[in-house]
């Protein structure tokens, strides 16, 4: 999925974390943007480098913890 801007797609996992999805997403080129564990496992077994991964979270977490 090439852009004349530089710019990639991002799939948000959060939408949609079928395996066959995210492997027809990865044949056309498109990133992973995951915001849990288990997501990025999924992203992994459907074929995604951990180069292709964005890891976002919204959790906050305290420090010392």
């Amino acid at each position: 999925m090439d852009s004349a801007y530089g710019l990639e797609v991002q799939f948000a996992m959060k939408a949609n974390s079928n395996a066959a999805i995210l492997k027809i997403l990865k044949q056309q080129g498109a990133k992973i943007d995951a915001s849990s564990y288990g997501e990025i496992l999924r992203a992994v077994n459907a074929g995604y480098t951990p180069h292709d991964i964005t890891y976002t979270t919204q959790e906050i977490v305290e420090e010392g913890k």
